[in-house]
């Protein structure tokens, strides 16, 4: 502690004192005045007392992003958390918003370390704000500044599914016409919690040959083709379903490749004698 005595033009002294940063306690002091001629000693005390200092802390980002569907989050996110010049014994809790929302199973928390835990719910993405304030529990002046937490879950697109209900079609017969299969393909979905456009693709045909219209398959599940006239054999062929989703951030908008075979069977034509200017059919 420094003192300085100063004399004021209206016989008063004052006392001023230069205390030392975040020091607190009692000091003992010895003062005399002289005239030259006499001195006189008195002694007093200075209390000097504690002030709760704010607790504080860093982060390096204010925004933590994850992508949906990533599992429980635990990782250090405040650093340099501090109760306070000499202040170690104090107990620290980190204060996050409370908010109700349906992107997390549980609300986020920070641990006195500074560990940010949290788990986003199933199949939902978006961004959630949050103020966060580190608290040491004393009775005044115990919150460090608020600091703005952003947790920014991305969506990402689940694979569309389907079913084949019959991977071996084999009851066509040659110069069949157009054929249209209803719920060839069943359990047709974008994937859970997906809303996408989906497109069914013949990814392979062994044997486009067979075909006058070439197989396809319709967004409800219907498989159409037209045999060629006059041709009979088998096609094997691979099929997948791709949605409008895209495969950012890890996502996936294709199916897996399933695999099926149309069979046409052979007809036997009737036989045809040509006389003249006459055919005749027997």
């Amino acid at each position: 502690m420094n003192i300085d005595y100063s004399e004021h033009e209206s016989q008063k002294a004052f006392l001023i004192c230069n205390l030392i940063p975040n020091t607190n306690g009692d000091a003992t002091m010895t003062v005399s005045i002289s005239d030259n001629t006499e001195s006189i000693e008195k002694i007093f005390s200075i209390r000097v007392i504690p002030v709760n200092d704010p607790p504080s802390f860093t982060v390096e980002s204010a925004i933590v992003e994850v992508n949906e569907d990533s599992g429980i989050y635990s990782k250090s996110w405040a650093t340099q958390i501090s109760p306070g010049a000499n202040e170690i014994s104090q107990e620290m809790t980190f204060n996050v918003s409370a908010t109700e929302s349906e992107l997390f199973v549980n609300s986020p928390s920070i641990s006195s370390q500074g560990i940010l835990t949290f788990e986003p719910s199933i199949n939902k993405c978006g961004n959630e704000d949050f103020s966060v304030k580190l608290d040491d529990e004393d009775d005044e002046n115990n919150f460090s500044e608020t600091v703005s937490l952003t947790i920014k879950i991305h969506c990402v697109n689940d694979k569309p599914t389907f079913d084949i209900s019959n991977d071996k079609i084999e009851n066509i017969f040659e110069d069949a016409g157009k054929v249209d299969i209803i719920d060839w393909a069943v359990n047709i979905s974008p994937g859970e919690g997906e809303k996408d456009s989906l497109e069914f693709i013949i990814n392979s045909n062994s044997n486009t040959q067979l075909f006058s219209e070439q197989p396809t398959i319709s967004s409800n599940g219907t498989l159409s083709f037209k045999p060629e006239k006059d041709a009979h054999g088998s096609s094997a062929l691979t099929v997948l379903l791709k949605d409008d989703g895209g495969n950012s951030h890890n996502g996936e908008d294709t199916s897996e490749l399933k695999s099926f075979s149309i069979t046409v069977l052979p007809l036997n034509d009737p036989p045809n004698l040509l006389i003249g200017k006459k055919i005749i059919f027997q």
